[in-house]
């Protein structure tokens, strides 16, 4: 009876030790994730910048209800020290890579999360100055039903053809500029998880011919198959991007996310809530790794030193528990060995 006891303490210490133990990996597992992020960083066009919203104010990006903002106030980020919107209105890919490659983001690269807004203006601001220049119409003039445009005049079709060709060797470059875009990134920070948005349609709502939207509505497909084609192949080490279609989000909807009614190609108010929603959820699904190379700030730093104080208390003690079950442990074995000597020699005596 005595030894089935003393094999029960012996069992309770070690399962108690073992326990201890797993206790001590899994805090350690979760030290070495993040979820949410901890900084975010937004570059890109004036999607990003929240242009035409309410209170919006050229050069600053914070004012707005955009997706960004939304984005980031959800994930409790602050202007003033893990959150950065260095977006730029009228950016194409071709600047953006130019500003990375001087490394004029070099600081803000080493967020965690990196959202990124690009291409429309590669492809629809030509269409834009097409309009303009070639047809002499505005969008507003368009949305309001006014549309005085021979497309079967040999000249406009001259321009249009020529529009056309700039707009193909634009996505070319697109592809090229946006695969660069990636990596350089990734250089500059391993870590960093990367969303990007495809480029949305704001003409099917407009009263253009058809064959004109048709042409126009392939070439962006195109690019968007481009950002696509170049996230995978960013992906085959590690999934660190991941693009967002915003196209298919606002497909048949330009009039409802867009302000194109009033002449612009923006997203609306709606619009905004509508990308900040399908973002948000990607960001809730990710666990983000633990960006070692990111400086805090002289706040961060007290709360950093805190919660460090914090895990080798923490840390301290389970060494101090571990060391008592063992000395626990240690005193059970030996206890029983004495007391199983003994019964053998009082065995022996009789």
């Amino acid at each position: 009876f005595c030894m089935k006891k003393l094999f029960t303490v012996l069992l309770t210490a070690l399962t108690l030790f073992c326990t201890c133990a797993g206790i001590s990996v899994s805090a350690d597992d979760e030290l070495n994730t993040i979820s949410p992020p901890h900084s975010m960083l937004v570059l890109g066009d004036s999607i990003s910048t929240g242009f035409k919203l309410y209170a919006y104010e050229s050069g600053n990006n914070y004012n707005t209800q955009s997706y960004a903002n939304l984005l980031a106030n959800s994930l409790h980020l602050t202007q003033n020290n893990s959150y950065k919107n260095l977006a730029i209105d009228g950016q194409t890919s071709d600047e953006l890579l130019k500003k990375i490659k001087d490394g004029e983001y070099d600081e803000c690269l080493k967020s965690d999360l990196i959202c990124l807004t690009i291409g429309g203006n590669d492809l629809l601001g030509e269409f834009l100055d097409f309009l303009k220049e070639s047809v002499g119409l505005k969008l507003i003039d368009i949305s309001n039903g006014f549309i005085d445009a021979d497309f079967t005049n040999p000249e406009l079709l001259a321009k249009l053809s020529e529009l056309l060709g700039n707009i193909d060797q634009n996505i070319t470059s697109f592809s090229d500029n946006f695969s660069e875009i990636l990596s350089l990134i990734h250089q500059k920070n391993e870590n960093a998880y990367i969303i990007c948005q495809t480029v949305y349609n704001p003409l099917d709502c407009l009263p253009i011919p058809e064959t004109i939207k048709e042409i126009f509505n392939t070439r962006i497909c195109s690019l968007n198959d481009l950002m696509t084609n170049c996230s995978n192949k960013q992906n085959d080490s590690s999934e660190c991007v991941k693009t967002v279609d915003i196209y298919r989000l606002f497909k048949g909807q330009s009039d409802e996310m867009t302000n194109m009614l009033d002449g612009d190609i923006h997203p609306n108010q709606s619009g905004h809530k509508k990308i900040f929603d399908a973002i948000g959820d990607v960001v809730s699904s990710h666990s983000f790794a633990s960006n070692q190379q990111a400086q805090p700030t002289s706040g961060e730093t007290k709360q950093v030193n805190g919660q460090l104080e914090n895990i080798e208390k923490g840390e301290l003690k389970s060494v101090i528990i571990m060391c008592a079950f063992v000395a626990l442990f240690g005193i059970a074995l030996l206890t029983a060995i004495i007391i199983f000597i003994r019964k053998k020699k009082s065995k022996q005596r009789l």
